[in-house]
């Protein structure tokens, strides 16, 4: 098997389909367990749109490449990567935009998980400790 950011990746063929409501659901309970918050946005045509928001202070424990691997894991999928092998783009606001392929997916199309990560910022309550 192989990892993506250190989490160990699914087989390509899994057992599974994934349906976007899944793929959803999938993301809340890995983002809700890393100390982020999910939201769903966009039209849900061609894409799945979430944004991966910390809620606790246990989020800045999870960089946002591993928040992606882990929601990659979860469906199962892969994170798609670019021609240096590396997954993720800069986004405006710090954002990091990751595209998740799952690997079977539910109907005719070839839908696709599109994933911002919102930075950790750091506060003058927690004297600037989350990066």
């Amino acid at each position: 098997m192989k990892t993506q950011y250190g989490v160990l990746m699914h087989d390509e063929n899994p057992d599974c389909w994934v349906t976007r409501e899944h793929a959803f659901r999938s993301a809340q309970n890995v983002a809700r367990s890393k100390g982020y918050a999910i939201a769903l946005h966009g039209s849900q045509i061609k894409d799945v749109d979430l944004v991966a928001v910390p809620w606790t202070d246990t989020a800045v424990k999870t960089p946002p490449h591993t928040l992606a691997a882990l929601i990659a894991y979860s469906l199962p999928g892969a994170l798609e990567l670019d021609k240096d092998g590396e997954a993720g783009t800069d986004k405006p606001h710090g954002r990091i935009g990751f595209t998740i392929r799952p690997y079977v997916t539910f109907g005719a199309d070839h839908w696709y998980v599109d994933l911002s990560v919102m930075p950790v910022i750091d506060t003058p309550e927690d004297g600037g400790t989350h990066g």
